[in-house]
């Protein structure tokens, strides 16, 4: 890992240091109020982006910290990308739902006019409801392309890069978008469904030797098939999400697995109960049978 948080910090660095007139911010989430030792001393200084979220009070507010390389910044840079990486870690290891530190920022703007960027571009017109998306956080801006359809972040005359990590820890970068965006190309569904696509993507088995993008997909996939198949309930539309991205697509053609499935709504512990005593070998079976089905002879 040490490796990877040298190459992290050594690419943040180079964009921050390429261009004398640009700036470096951290973006900190104070859900966790655990900043990073170096971000906690008097000399910084911070600028808080303002929600005005009923459910989100001034002090739990997203923070941007800007880190001056020039003088005391270096150790800052390397301690929250350092904090950043465990952070990752521990989301896979133990479901960690929130990351302190959220995303770099290399910005020729001022760090309030980064901020109130931020601000405005949390607040979106969707299905012709004002809704807060938490664009500061990095598993949302990892999944703009699904939900919004969006390679950048349009932060309204605001211009850069945006450097976050992804669930494996990969650093992945956004440029940053000077005009607004488009509002008619986000996806609701998606959107609403954005917290289980995440919890999914916690899990370090689905992840194993695969790149992020190809079990994201995936992970979509399923969710949307989870749902044709019956499931409504958090509770069962979770397992059975999760079931479908780990057996894959042949598991759904399984007259096994179709009449568990048929019997979820009845069965008054859900798809849960149904499938609580299933091993590797039911699991191997059902999808043995899925192929069968699948066969051109039985087509």
């Amino acid at each position: 890992m040490q490796d990877r948080i040298v190459q992290t910090i050594r690419t943040i660095h180079d964009e921050a240091t390429s261009n004398p007139e640009q700036h470096l911010y951290l973006l900190l989430d104070p859900a966790l109020e655990e900043f990073p030792a170096a971000a906690r001393e008097e000399t910084h200084q911070t600028v808080r982006i303002r929600l005005k979220h009923p459910d989100i009070p001034d002090s739990k507010e997203p923070r941007l910290l800007e880190i001056p390389l020039l003088t005391t910044g270096e150790f800052l840079l390397h301690d929250s990308v350092e904090r950043s990486m465990q952070e990752v870690l521990a989301e896979s290891r133990t479901g960690e739902k929130v990351r302190s530190i959220c995303a770099w920022y290399v910005s020729k703007d001022t760090p309030e006019e980064l901020a109130a960027a931020i601000s405005w571009f949390a607040w979106r017109n969707i299905d012709h409801q004002r809704r807060l998306i938490r664009c500061w956080d990095p598993r949302v801006l990892l999944a703009l392309p699904d939900i919004a359809q969006l390679s950048c972040i349009p932060l309204n005359g605001v211009t850069g890069t945006c450097f976050f990590l992804d669930w494996q820890g990969n650093l992945v970068h956004r440029e940053l978008a000077g005009s607004p965006q488009d509002e008619a190309t986000w996806n609701l569904a998606r959107l609403l469904d954005l917290g289980l696509h995440n919890r999914l993507m916690q899990l370090s088995d689905l992840l194993a030797g695969k790149s992020w993008r190809d079990v994201s997909q995936n992970v979509w996939q399923a969710i949307n098939l989870a749902r044709e198949l019956g499931a409504s309930n958090e509770d069962d539309l979770y397992r059975l999400t999760r079931d479908l991205t780990q057996h894959g697509e042949l598991i759904r053609h399984s007259s096994e697995f179709l009449s568990i499935v048929t019997s979820m709504k009845q069965h008054p512990g859900g798809y849960g109960a149904l499938t609580s005593e299933l091993d590797a070998d039911d699991w191997t079976r059902m999808r043995s049978d899925g192929a069968k089905n699948l066969a051109p002879n039985n087509a």
